[in-house]
C-alpha cells in the first residue's frame, strides 16, 4: 500500500514540490554553454553532477526576450515510460501508449495481483491532460523567466545526469552576440499551498527516500536548497550566436579575416572560384581563399572557373550537336561503354578530335567525376534526370516553355526551376 501512495505522491509532487527541512548534500547545477551560427537552434543540456536520490527540480530560467527556449526531458520521463517500469503496477492498456489514454492496475505489492484500483494516463489536473511530469510557465517582462517544475517516481542513481535539454534559438530581426541562460530559484506566493502572500523561495532539487514514510519530515530531502544557491550552487550557460550584421550567413569575424570586411563579399559569392560558395566553406571551416578538390558535398560547377573548361562537345568537333554529343552522353550514361569501343559508332562527327572510344570515355568522366553533369544538382549524375534534362534541351524542349522539365528534376535538387537549369546547360553547351 505505501508504494501506491507514493505513486499518488509522485503525482502531485509534479505540480507543487515539497518543501522540507534538513540538509542538502553538494548537488551543481549547470547550464552548458553552446555556441552557433546565428541561424542555428542550439543544444544545450541543463546537467547536475550528483543526482543520487533525485526526484524532484522546481527552479526558474532567466534570459533575454531574444531568445526562444523550449524544454524537453529524458530523466522526468513521461508518465507512461516511468510507470511502466514499476513492479507494483500491471502492464497498462494496449491500446494506450506513451501518448494515449492508459490504465495501469495497482498489484498489491511487487509482481502480485491487482487491487482493482488503477492509476490513469494521462494524468488530469485543472482540467489539463498532462502526459509527462514535467511543466514550464514563461513570463516575459524586460527578461524572460521560464518556470520548470518535474519530478520522477524511482529516485535516481548516484552519479552525474542531464536533467532538461534546452532547445535555443535567436528571435527573428535579433543580433548575433552572447546571451545568457540563468538558473535562479522559483518564487511562489500560493498561500493555500502554504507559501507566503508577499513571495517565498523553494528548493531547487528534492530527493526522494524510500526507507521514509509519505507523511515523514524526511521522505523528501533537499539535495539543492536556496541556501545552496546563494552560495554558488548553479552555473550559467552562455549562448554565444556568432555575429553577422549583414545578415549574410557568415560571422562578421570570419568575414573580416578572410576578406578585410564584412562588406567585400556575401555568402553567394565563390572567392576561390573552386565551386564552393564562400557560406559553404564558413560552415565546413575550409579557406574561401584556397582552391578545395571539385565533386565534394557542395560543389557547384558552374562558380568552379576550371569545371567549365569541359563543354558538353564531346566529340570535340567545336559544336554541340544532338545527333553526336547528345547521343554519346545519354549512350555513355546508360552504360553502352561497357558493350566496347563499337558504342560510339555512327554519333562521332566527321572532323572531330575526339574521335576514339577511349578517349571520349575518359572525357565523360571527367563530366561525371567533377559533377559538370549533375545538372539538376542533386549531387549525382543519372541517366533518367541529367541525362534526359540534356537531350531535351539540345533537342530544343526548353523552346515549350518551362514544363520542358517535369518529372525528370531529382527530389532535393538544388537546380529545380526550368530557368536554373536552362542557365547552367547554356554555360556547358555554348561555345565560345
Amino acid at each position: 500500500m505505501r508504494r501506491k501512495v507514493l505513486l499518488k505522491r509522485f503525482i502531485a509532487m509534479t505540480f507543487v514540490l515539497i518543501m522540507a527541512a534538513g540538509s542538502a548534500w553538494a548537488a551543481t547545477l549547470t547550464v552548458t554553454d553552446a555556441t552557433g551560427d546565428k541561424v542555428d537552434v542550439l543544444t544545450v543540456p541543463i546537467t547536475v553532477d550528483e543526482a543520487e536520490k533525485l526526484a524532484g527540480s522546481a527552479f526558474t530560467l532567466e534570459y533575454d526576450n531574444a531568445l526562444t527556449v523550449t524544454v524537453s526531458s529524458d530523466f522526468f520521463d513521461t508518465f507512461y515510460n516511468q510507470f511502466s517500469a514499476l513492479d507494483t503496477l500491471g502492464d497498462p492498456d494496449p491500446n494506450g501508449g506513451e501518448y494515449g489514454n492508459s490504465e495501469f492496475p495497482v498489484l498489491d505489492g511487487p509482481g502480485g495481483s491487482a487491487t482493482g484500483e488503477t492509476i490513469d494516463v494521462p494524468v488530469v489536473v485543472d482540467a489539463t491532460s498532462h502526459y509527462q511530469p514535467l511543466l514550464t510557465n514563461t513570463v516575459e517582462n524586460g527578461t524572460t523567466k521560464q518556470l520548470i517544475s518535474a519530478a520522477r517516481c524511482i529516485p535516481a542513481e548516484a552519479g552525474g545526469a542531464t536533467l532538461f535539454t534546452l532547445e535555443v534559438s535567436l528571435k527573428g530581426g535579433q543580433s548575433g552576440g552572447d546571451y545568457d541562460i540563468t538558473i535562479i530559484p522559483t518564487t511562489l506566493n500560493n498561500t493555500d499551498a502554504g507559501y507566503a502572500a508577499e513571495g517565498e523561495e523553494i528548493d531547487l532539487l528534492v530527493g526522494s527516500d524510500l526507507s521514509k514514510t509519505v507523511g515523514d519530515p524526511l521522505a523528501f530531502p533537499p539535495l539543492l536548497t536556496v541556501v545552496d544557491y546563494n552560495a554558488g550552487a548553479t552555473s550559467k550557460g552562455t549562448m554565444s550566436f556568432t555575429l553577422d550584421e549583414d545578415n549574410d550567413g557568415v560571422g562578421d569575424d570570419w568575414e573580416i579575416e578572410k576578406f578585410g570586411s564584412i562588406e567585400a563579399k556575401d555568402g553567394t559569392a565563390d572567392s576561390d572560384s573552386d565551386g564552393y560558395s564562400d557560406l559553404w566553406e564558413y560552415k565546413n571551416d575550409t579557406d574561401p581563399n584556397v582552391k578545395d578538390p571539385a565533386g565534394g558535398e557542395g560543389y557547384d560547377c558552374s562558380t568552379d572557373d576550371e569545371c567549365l573548361d569541359w563543354m558538353c562537345d564531346v566529340d570535340d568537333d567545336g559544336t554541340v550537336d544532338p545527333f553526336t554529343d547528345g547521343i554519346l552522353i545519354i549512350r555513355y550514361l546508360f552504360d553502352y561503354s561497357l558493350d566496347g569501343p563499337t558504342w560510339i559508332n555512327g554519333v562521332v562527327a566527321q572532323g572531330a578530335n575526339r574521335a576514339d572510344a577511349a578517349a571520349i570515355e575518359n572525357y565523360m568522366k571527367d563530366g561525371i567525376d567533377n559533377l559538370i553533369l549533375d545538372i539538376d544538382g542533386d549531387g549525382t549524375v543519372d541517366p533518367f534526370t541529367d541525362g534526359i534534362l540534356i537531350i531535351r534541351y539540345l533537342f530544343d524542349y526548353s523552346l515549350d516553355g518551362p514544363t520542358w522539365i517535369n518529372g525528370v528534376v531529382a527530389q532535393g535538387a538544388t537546380r529545380s526551376e526550368a530557368g536554373q537549369i536552362e542557365a547552367y546547360l547554356s554555360e556547358i553547351t555554348t561555345i565560345p
